[in-house]
């Protein structure tokens, strides 16, 4: 599969390296090598796997990654997924791919001050330092406008509706880059990887991997850990002494965690009503949820979002 838009009416022939998929499950194969890749999640939850790391997803985020990178979908739920594939000489006709110059463009000579501003924009996808790699979470408002945009682009290459319609898909990509950028760079956390699980005993240790994934892909669903037992034919006394030695906490303790961290994201880099948070990370009592927030950040969720949100602290 080539990852590119071929004109068909107006400029009949014409390779356009922009591709968009509405349905993104991650299944990439060599041809994706070929592009960066921006996947907008908008729904769902589940685990991926980047570098040999095994990462949360969140929704609502976006996912900036080079030619060179790789996402692996390790288990997911309700997932609603776009992405646009692009070759990065559409942003600029100076930039390949394969660049051994990638971290260091901003050093190259040839660059003119209009061309930094297009580095600039392409930051997220090779910027890499730790906690951040590749994936920025995202206000409901930002992802609604960056669907809006991926939808414009989308229509473009579809419709290819007149003589312009390369260059409007390119100029809708340059405002949703620029976009990404802009919130990438404002942002100030990240998601946290996943420790792997280690265990003298692997048939001990492939449950427990089975089980962490499987708490982490539906933490939104009510939860109670004698279903967990059930479903991975365990029980409650060897459940909560694998994840002690895991964690050092219970299952429903892991569960809580994962709730608290989750919601916590979501204070810091959204401005959604705490209600809207609580409801998104599976619990349905506010007076529960206060009380293990603030037992968890040591702030209420209200005094967290107003110390560490950087959208209120840009305003």
């Amino acid at each position: 599969m080539e990852l590119q838009t071929v004109g068909r009416i107006h400029h009949e022939g014409y390779r356009h390296s922009i591709w968009y998929n509405d349905n993104e499950n991650l299944n990439w194969n060599d041809d994706h090598h070929s592009r960066y890749k921006l996947v907008l999640v908008l729904e769902g939850s589940g685990l991926v796997e980047h570098a040999s790391s095994t990462y949360p997803i969140i929704a609502q985020s976006i996912f900036c990654l080079n030619e060179s990178e790789q996402l692996r979908l390790t288990s997911g739920s309700g997932l609603i997924m776009k992405s646009l594939y692009f070759h990065p000489h559409v942003v600029n006709s100076k930039f390949t791919l394969h660049d051994s110059d990638a971290q260091n463009r901003l050093e190259r000579d040839d660059l003119s001050t209009s061309d930094i501003h297009d580095v600039w924009c392409l930051g997220p996808f090779f910027d890499r330092q730790e906690p951040f790699y590749g994936c920025t979470p995202i206000d409901s408002a930002v992802a609604r406008h960056a669907f809006k945009i991926m939808e414009s682009i989308n229509g473009q290459l579809t419709d290819q509706p007149d003589f312009h319609w390369p260059c409007r898909s390119r100029s809708y990509l340059l405002e949703l880059l620029f976009l990404v950028s802009r919130i990438y760079r404002e942002a100030e956390s990240f998601p946290d990887r996943i420790p792997p699980v280690l265990s003298s005993k692997p048939d001990s240790s492939e449950q427990l991997e089975s089980i962490v994934r499987y708490v982490h892909t539906h933490y939104r669903e009510k939860l109670k850990i004698d279903d967990i037992c059930k479903k991975f034919h365990t029980n409650k006394t060897t459940l909560n002494n694998q994840f002690k030695q895991y964690a050092g906490i219970s299952v429903m303790g892991y569960l809580n965690q994962i709730r608290m961290q989750m919601a916590s994201s979501m204070l810091r880099n959204t401005l959604l009503p705490k209600h809207e948070i609580m409801e998104m990370v599976g619990i349905h009592d506010s007076a529960h949820f206060l009380r293990n927030f603030r037992k968890f950040a040591g702030y209420s969720p209200s005094e967290y979002r107003k110390s560490f949100c950087w959208m209120l602290q840009n305003r």
